[in-house]
């Protein structure tokens, strides 16, 4: 648990999230109500389950088709924005639906080896997590209508 507030078990995020927090003044006295270090939280394992890493690998395919394109003289900047948000955006979708359908079947579980996963971890609630793949579901199906 958390050394000043004692309410979270992520102790290499709540140490980051400490260090920043004191340095700002009269943040600490936030930090031990818990509303600072939550917000503070919740951005990370947003940021943790959507996976940022595997974003780039999304977007190299769409790149890949926009220089041929380009060499070939077809090249339309307004598609190659769209696709490339098109794409990140069903990578999202991707990483969050696997998030939470690994900790509803139970193959994301306390002894896995890797990242942790937010649902399974309970950093995220499966009532948030199918909130976000409602609202990136609207999104991915926004960006193939264009």
């Amino acid at each position: 648990a958390c050394g000043l507030c004692g309410r979270f078990g992520a102790q290499d995020v709540i140490k980051n999230i400490h260090v920043k927090v004191q340095v700002v003044s009269g943040c600490l006295k936030l930090c031990l109500k818990g509303c600072l270090v939550m917000v503070s939280i919740a951005l990370t394992d947003w940021l943790a389950a959507i996976r940022l890493r595997t974003l780039p690998l999304a977007m190299s395919s769409v790149l890949c088709g926009a220089l041929l394109a380009e060499l070939n003289g077809y090249g339309n900047y307004t598609i190659l924005y769209w696709s490339l948000f098109t794409a990140v955006s069903l990578q999202i979708f991707s990483n969050l639906a696997n998030d939470y359908g690994d900790a509803c079947n139970g193959a994301d579980h306390h002894g896995r080896q890797g990242p942790p996963r937010m649902v399974a971890a309970g950093r995220i609630s499966a009532k948030a997590m199918r909130g976000a793949l409602w609202l990136f579901g609207l999104v991915c199906c926004s960006c193939g209508l264009y």
